[in-house]
């Protein structure tokens, strides 16, 4: 192959290499439960710390681990204090609503309309563990005193969450965007304090480069270019063989 032949090999390599490029985007985030000051109440802190205004978060599932679940009312089968789902600081993350909140669930899903990176979303909700409580039912006298002082001493033990308690529980980060494809990123809660724990986040995202390609597939252009200069490089060979 002369030196015109290689130099045109090269230059159709290279155009079908740069019609499969892609960009690698670097996210990470955060959500924090905290129960301050004594583990009765629940305030969370949801972060996206880096990544690209191309992607954005558009859910946020929280699951809570088999020892939990959501008190939001004051009916069964919470403890002492409640506190339903509430907004605390939309921080400017379009937020839109809590699904499948109910009482005694333990897993809630937050849907975003324009969570973007160097925001954060606050809000409230309230979490008890799941503990036998005595039925005083039919008790009387001194057996009905200590019945109704041990039945005391489970609902607070119920009503009171610490960091600790707190991990097994988990994250799910649903990522999204123009030219993005859908990524879930998966966060486990650990204890950072005696009432607060936090689950990190991080993933790698392939999008597109914005030259209308997907799935890093060249344009059919590009395939007819590299089939002439193959083509032409094969018949320059024959030739050169006579």
């Amino acid at each position: 192959m002369n030196k015109l032949g290689s130099y045109f090999l090269a230059l159709v390599l290279a155009t079908l290499a740069g019609s499969a490029s892609a960009a690698t985007i670097n996210v990470s985030g955060s959500s924090t439960f905290d129960s301050r000051p004594a583990g009765i109440l629940g305030s969370w802190t949801h972060t996206y710390s880096t990544g690209s205004p191309d992607v954005v978060i558009q859910e946020i599932v929280i699951r809570l681990n088999s020892n939990l679940f959501f008190d939001l009312t004051s009916a069964a089968p919470g403890h002492l204090a409640w506190q339903g789902f509430s907004t605390n600081n939309d921080g400017g993350t379009g937020f839109v609503s809590f699904s499948a909140a109910t009482d005694g669930s333990m897993s809630v899903k937050l849907t975003f309309g324009n969570f973007n990176v160097g925001e954060s979303y606050l809000h409230f909700g309230d979490v008890d563990e799941w503990v036998n409580v005595p039925s005083c039912q039919g008790q009387s006298g001194f057996g009905l005193a200590i019945c109704l002082a041990l039945a005391g001493l489970a609902n607070n033990d119920g009503s009171l969450v610490t960091g600790s308690e707190f991990e097994g529980s988990t994250i799910e980060v649903l990522l999204g965007g123009v030219n993005v494809p859908a990524t879930t990123v998966y966060g486990n809660f650990t204890r950072t304090d005696q009432f607060v724990a936090v689950a990190e986040w991080r993933a790698s995202i392939e999008v597109d480069d914005g030259n209308g390609t997907n799935d890093n597939v060249p344009e059919p252009s590009t395939w007819l270019l590299g089939a002439c200069g193959l083509g032409a490089l094969a018949a320059q060979r024959r030739a050169a063989r006579r």
